[in-house]
């Protein structure tokens, strides 16, 4: 937890390039800032690194005090690995530049904001309950927002694949 943050550089903890042609990208790290102010104009970076297989978003997770956090994960325009997310009550959710991300909360994710951008996406994972999500702001949906399950004794047998998803808005 620091009192204050300020600068203009880079914090990052990007994921390292596979050695191609067989090698795999490094998932990105994660980068966690706890703080009372913040005057930080600089970037923050946790992509994956290229390969045959490109590596994930690593996080970003910035929080002011008491207030709830800010999660990120972007991967800088390279689709790579999924990102798991954890956490269900947010400030402000971001899913860019080919961040995959895969909710592993079995309750509603609660946010202020949140963003999927283009060419990325967020999943609540092959055998996750429902993706439950309530947001009391914005949402922008210029990605992919979708949830897999299976739904017992439908459509043609038990187990039969569907799509849904839960978003609604509060206040």
């Amino acid at each position: 937890t620091l009192g204050g943050l300020a600068g203009a550089g880079t914090i990052k903890a990007d994921g390292g390039a596979g050695h191609l042609p067989f090698g795999g990208g490094a998932g990105g790290g994660r980068i966690s800032v706890t703080y009372q102010s913040n005057s930080f104009t600089g970037t923050y970076s946790a992509k994956g690194g290229a390969g045959f297989g490109n590596g994930g978003a690593g996080t970003i997770y910035l929080r002011n005090g008491q207030f709830q956090p800010t999660f990120i994960a972007d991967n800088a325009g390279l689709p790579g690995n999924s990102t798991p997310l954890d956490l269900n009550e947010l400030l402000e959710l971001r899913v860019l530049g080919g961040a995959f991300l895969t909710s592993t909360i079995s309750s509603t994710l609660t946010v202020s904001n949140l963003t999927v951008g283009t060419n990325a996406g967020m999943s609540n994972g092959a055998f996750a309950s429902p993706l439950r999500i309530n947001v009391s702001g914005n949402a922008t949906i210029a990605g992919t927002l979708s949830a897999v399950g299976s739904l017992q004794g439908t459509g043609s047998g038990a187990g039969s694949q569907f799509e849904r998803f839960v978003l609604r808005g509060v206040g």
